[in-house]
C-alpha cells in the first residue's frame, strides 16, 4: 500500500492527510475534543497514524542498520541517537556516556520527527 493511500484514511482536519484543506479548514479540534469525521468515527484514523509510525521506525533502522548516530551539543557533550529495540522501539536520544537504564538525560521518542526537533534544539542550546 502506498503511503499516500494510508495518508488519505487519516483525519480530514489532520495536516498529513492529502486531503487536508487549510485554507477551508474551519474547526480547529481542542485538547480532547473528539472528531466525527468518516475516517476518525470508524478508527481508521488510529490505525493509519500507527501503521505511519511504523514505517518511519522501520526506514531509520533500515537506513542506519542499528548503528548509534552521534553528534556534538555547544557544550562538547557528545549525544548518541538509536532505535531502542528494548524499549517498544522507540527513537532514543541520550548521552553517550550515560548509559543507565533511568537516566535524565535518556530521551525516547514515538517518530523520528519529533527525534530530529529535539535534536536540533540540543544542537543550538548552550
Amino acid at each position: 500500500m502506498y503511503i499516500n493511500k494510508i495518508k488519505e484514511n487519516l483525519c480530514i482536519h489532520d495536516k498529513r492527510n492529502p486531503y487536508y484543506d487549510f485554507e477551508n479548514d474551519e474547526r480547529i479540534l481542542k485538547d480532547g475534543e473528539k472528531c466525527f469525521c468518516d475516517n476518525c468515527f470508524n478508527g481508521r484514523h488510529k490505525l493509519a497514524d500507527e501503521i505511519l509510525k511504523l514505517i518511519e521506525i522501520q526506514k531509520f533502522q533500515d537506513s542506519k542498520m542499528g548503528d548509534a548516530i552521534e553528534f556534538k551539543d555547544k557544550r562538547h557533550r557528545i549525544w548518541e541517537v538509536f532505535c531502542d529495540e528494548s524499549y517498544y522501539q522507540l527513537i532514543c536520544v541520550r548521552l553517550k556516556d550515560d548509559t543507565t537504564f533511568n537516566s535524565a538525560t535518556s530521551f525516547h521518542f514515538d517518530s523520528t520527527i519529533d527525534a530530529n526537533i529535539f535534536i536540533d534544539l540540543l544542537k543550538k542550546s548552550r
